[in-house]
């Protein structure tokens, strides 16, 4: 009997414990589609920035509206005079497009805080057709306007231009629209469980 103890003891120090591998833990859904939107939002804008490059429009204007938020940065932090220091237009949409994706990947991060549903990115062909038609709007009537038609308007490639533009816009649009929707429904979900707690609270003796 002795001996027998002695022997399970003595597997039980020899075998250890089986090993967990976490590896094959999936990570939490949450923390997927966090990941989702910082490479899936830049991807989906990026042939907005590269048509943006080819149909640029009369003294680049185009281009310089599509990536206004990549402008606006490069503006703010001084970077621009390097890039314009180059001469060379293919560095300025080397620096558009690439601080154009990092705003984006940075806006797509937020998204994945607020947890953004992937079905969101179905709202971005409304949101482009929707840009697109405010800005025919808008710059036909500045076509309309003395003293001179928009050279805008006058463009061969208006048309073309104004779909990147728009397609570029509605990105834009479809993350920040994604984020207040989806972080206001998170406050009023939070605000209704705690009114739903409130009266338990109160019911409680003391």
């Amino acid at each position: 009997m002795w001996s027998l103890v002695v022997g399970i003891m003595r597997e039980a120090m020899t075998v250890g414990p089986t090993p967990l591998s976490y590896s094959t833990v999936p990570p939490p859904p949450a923390r997927r589609r966090r990941w989702m939107h910082v490479l899936a939002l830049p991807a989906v804008w990026l042939p907005g920035a590269y048509l943006s490059s080819v149909y640029y429009g009369d003294e680049y204007g185009a281009l310089a509206v599509a990536n206004l938020p990549a402008l606006g940065v490069l503006n703010a932090s001084g970077l621009m005079d390097y890039v314009n220091a180059a001469g060379s237009m293919a560095v300025v949409i080397g620096a558009l497009v690439a601080v154009g994706a990092a705003i984006l990947a940075a806006v797509g991060w937020a998204m994945g805080l607020v947890g953004v549903r992937r079905r969101a990115y179905v709202a971005l062909v409304p949101l482009w057709v929707a840009v697109i038609v405010v800005l025919h709007v808008i710059v036909n009537g500045a076509a309309r306007r003395p003293p001179s038609p928009s050279p805008w308007a006058r463009s061969p490639t208006y048309f073309q231009e104004i779909v990147v533009v728009a397609y570029a816009w509605a990105c834009y649009g479809l993350g920040l629209g994604s984020i207040a929707v989806a972080g206001g429904a998170t406050v009023l979900r939070r605000l209704r469980a705690r009114e739903a707690r409130s009266p338990n609270d109160r019911a409680k003796p003391e």
